[in-house]
């Protein structure tokens, strides 16, 4: 509690930090105004914002795939469309996979990782395999 002198007021102001929810935080602020003959008491409130949603990369995260490389070869260059993350406070941080596209590859499986992370901390990831097979020869 702090005490101020100002005139023949003296003010006391008190912080008590409420949580109505998960998704808002509510900070009020109370001021006693005491002089020699009245007391007066005033209630402040201040809203902010407690971001708990993660980024979402909105449906552009690519499904698992299959390329094939070509005839007596044993890889293929690979293609795919890099995923785009969103986030309600509008800043979002992604981090890229060490395999990006266009690729070229050995024959295999690969997992790709996207992740986003926006400045609460909320994070969301986007993760997909990409096979790289030989097609079969036959032979007559």
């Amino acid at each position: 509690m702090r005490s101020l002198r100002y005139s023949q007021f003296y003010f006391f102001c008190f912080v008590l930090i409420l949580f109505q929810n998960v998704e808002a935080l509510t900070i009020c602020l109370f001021m006693v105004f005491v002089s020699q003959q009245t007391a007066c008491f005033k209630r402040l409130s201040f809203s902010s914002f407690v971001d708990t949603a993660p980024p979402s990369f909105n449906d552009t995260c690519p499904n698992n795939m299959v390329f094939y490389a070509a005839e007596c070869s044993s890889s293929g260059l690979i293609t795919w469309n890099e995923p785009v993350a969103t986030d309600n406070s509008g800043h979002v941080s992604i981090s890229y996979p060490t395999i990006r596209s266009p690729a070229n590859l050995s024959i295999g499986l690969y997992s790709v990782l996207y992740s986003a992370i926006d400045s609460s901390g909320n994070q969301a990831n986007c993760t997909f395999i990409v096979q790289v097979a030989s097609k079969s020869i036959l032979l007559s």
